[in-house]
């Protein structure tokens, strides 16, 4: 976290811990809604919750983890560029 040069960049831990963090959201999400269609006497949200909120869920977590992958490849392009960079003017 000190490293004023910026050699080594946290968005990696940070995407991971954010990539965990919404997973168990999503979970308890999807649990508070099935615990809700339980108690609630509502004739479609029982059927919902074990049909559409998994999908819909799924393809959240899909979405954001396309995006969180497009940011470590960011990340990656940039160490990758220094690499080259530093390789050519070695030269």
């Amino acid at each position: 976290m000190l490293d004023s040069g910026f050699t080594k960049f946290v968005a990696n831990t940070l995407v991971s811990f954010i990539w965990i963090v919404i997973v168990v959201l999503t979970f308890l999400g999807y649990f508070g809604f099935v615990v809700y269609a339980i108690t609630q006497d509502m004739p479609l949200a029982f059927p919902l919750s074990f049909v559409v909120v998994p999908l819909v869920a799924s393809l959240f977590l899909l979405l954001v983890r396309i995006g969180l992958e497009g940011i470590i490849v960011l990340f990656r392009i940039e160490t990758h560029l220094r690499s080259i960079r530093e390789h050519y003017e070695k030269e």
